[in-house]
């Protein structure tokens, strides 16, 4: 199952409990993407976001606002990003937001 988190700062030392259950979710399987909709200035990374390769399955929403839609390209990468991620929640993935 597709499963997506929506977290407000993505990785941070104190996201333990939500760290806990995207790790036990990816242990049974699941397929997790984590939408963090900023960047946090912590340099200190849990460990287990390190092992299970979290940042490679974390999206940052500021890395795909669109500043010039009259520019093909950058538009382009913005719709191909969320046209799939669109299409996922359309097919009811099961959200989890802090």
């Amino acid at each position: 199952m597709k499963i997506a988190f929506i977290i407000h700062l993505f990785p941070r030392l104190y996201n333990t409990y939500i760290l806990n259950e995207i790790v036990e979710l990816i242990r049974q399987g699941h397929d997790v993407s984590i939408f963090s909709i900023g960047r946090p200035s912590e340099r200190i990374i849990h460990e287990d976001v390190k092992s299970y390769n979290l940042i490679e399955k974390t999206f940052y929403f500021d890395d795909f606002i669109v500043k010039d839609y009259s520019n093909e390209s950058e538009f382009d990468r913005f719709i191909s990003f969320f046209d799939d991620k669109i299409h996922s929640f359309k097919l009811r993935i099961p959200l989890v937001c802090d």
